[in-house]
């Protein structure tokens, strides 16, 4: 099963083989509604990398992939971890949250109501969806020897998940507003040494840890699960890398577009 070698008509996360014309279920690894809309916008999202040679396209129906899972495990895995982490962050998050807060020049939000839990199995779905992935958009999510671990969170919800894994959450102020439908491709860093995976759902940010060390520094005691309070930080994305990087994309794709018209 999750030991084993894959065909591309079996799924990756039980193992069953479709027969009889059967086809994988068209899985989105970041649930579409991230891509479809967010905070009442109806255009399509543009999904970003800041990989050398990549460009800036438009996305309305998201990114799945028809290799990984059969239409049993989509159904019986997924659905409520998609649609829980599509409530939090994205359509009812002022229902859980708090107002923002500052606390000695820090702004956060802060919530009693989510299960982190869910939420934090959400994540791990994620990243395993992302690990097993053909698409390019995913290509810097690579789980290895964790992988497996990632499956069995999966497939076990009602066993702790492994200290291997964590999540910390981020949120964007500043001219949030203005970033709204850009959804930049998901990579691996390191934060005070500690391996971790940043993902972007629409205006919050996940650093989800891969590593049997803890989280510390700024992120220490932030986790998922940690504390009955959830905080999560507010960052400024106009004073940030990923703004900067979200911008230079833009340009660039805005260059090259000028050059082709040019040389016709």
């Amino acid at each position: 099963m999750l030991g084993m070698q894959h065909q591309n008509n079996d799924c990756k996360l039980c193992g069953r083989v479709c027969k009889n014309g059967e086809k994988l279920a068209n899985s989105h690894i970041i649930p579409n509604s991230f891509f479809r809309k967010y905070q009442g916008e109806k255009k399509p999202a543009i999904i970003l990398s800041n990989t050398k040679g990549a460009f800036p396209k438009r996305s309305p129906n998201g990114i799945y992939d028809p290799t990984i899972l059969c239409l049993n495990c989509e159904a019986k895995y997924f659905q409520e971890v998609d649609d829980y982490g599509a409530c939090i962050l994205l359509n009812e998050t002022s229902s859980y949250f708090s107002d923002e807060v500052s606390v000695t020049g820090h702004r956060f939000i802060q919530s009693e109501k989510v299960d982190q839990i869910l939420l934090f199995r959400f994540f791990i779905s994620v990243l395993w969806r992302a690990s097993v992935s053909k698409d390019q958009f995913f290509k810097r999510v690579k789980l290895g020897p964790y992988e497996k671990a990632a499956a069995e969170v999966i497939l076990h919800p009602e066993l702790e998940v492994p200290v291997t894994f964590g999540a910390v959450l981020s949120i964007w102020g500043g001219l949030a507003d203005e970033y709204n439908g850009i959804m930049m491709d998901p990579f691996r860093e390191k934060w005070d040494g500690v391996n971790a995976y940043r993902f972007y759902f629409g205006r919050f940010v996940a650093y989800i840890k891969v590593d049997r060390l803890d989280f510390n520094g700024v992120l220490a005691g932030k986790g998922l699960g940690q504390s009955s309070q959830l905080v999560v930080i507010e960052r400024d994305i106009s004073q940030s890398k990923d703004g900067f990087a979200m911008k230079q994309t833009a340009i660039g794709a805005l260059l090259n577009k000028y050059r082709n018209i040019k040389r016709r």
